[in-house]
């Protein structure tokens, strides 16, 4: 039998679970609210319905800088949804003046993707990695990275255009690793798990 203190504590753990999850819920709904009034304004929905699931498939593993709160972390999500649709019309425009603009990306799409290769995953502040979690993660890393890159080749070459919404959203991801690479040696003690 529960005693009255142990049920009420309880009640106040499942309380905070609740309010974690609801929070994290808005939070998500938030981001998807401001994806979708960039995509409404920008007129670029094949592009961001590219964007998001090749960003957050890879990202999920490769790891990189998180928001120290829910609010730094949507600010920052809006600010890279923004940039990034920016940066894909300004590379489609570039790809339709240019013919040597798909080699230019299709290099960079490289150079990119040897970096991602090299370095995931990347733990940060808020998502500390043991051991295990590192060798998983950078395995799926790589995979999902390897096929999302024949992905980006494939659109680059045959279709040209939207084949630099995998190039903008790999170019982000290893702005991130970078960003959370640099916090880390420059604020070492946060970083360390003691599993690792």
């Amino acid at each position: 039998m529960v005693s009255g203190k142990e049920a009420k504590k309880r009640m106040e753990e499942d309380g905070i679970l609740r309010k974690y999850g609801m929070d994290l819920l808005g939070a998500q709904l938030l981001n998807l609210g401001v994806t979708l009034l960039i995509a409404v304004i920008s007129r670029r929905f094949l592009e961001i319905l590219l964007f998001v699931p090749v960003f957050t498939s890879l990202r999920r593993y490769a790891g990189g800088y998180h928001g120290k709160n829910n609010r730094e972390c949507f600010w920052l999500s809006s600010a890279i949804m923004a940039v990034s649709i920016f940066a894909i019309v300004c590379l489609e425009n570039w790809m339709a003046v240019s013919p040597d603009a798909i080699i230019i990306l299709a290099l960079w799409e490289f150079a990119t993707g040897i970096f991602i290769c090299m370095t995931a995953p990347v733990a940060a502040e808020k998502k500390p990695l043991d051991a295990l979690e590192k060798k998983v993660y950078g395995r799926r890393a790589i995979l999902v990275l390897g096929i999302q890159m024949i992905i980006a080749y494939l659109l680059l070459f045959l279709i040209g255009g939207i084949g630099s919404v995998v190039v903008v959203a790999h170019s982000v991801i290893a702005t991130s690793m970078l960003c959370a690479k640099i916090l880390k040696y420059t604020r070492r003690p946060q970083y360390e798990n003691p599993d690792s």
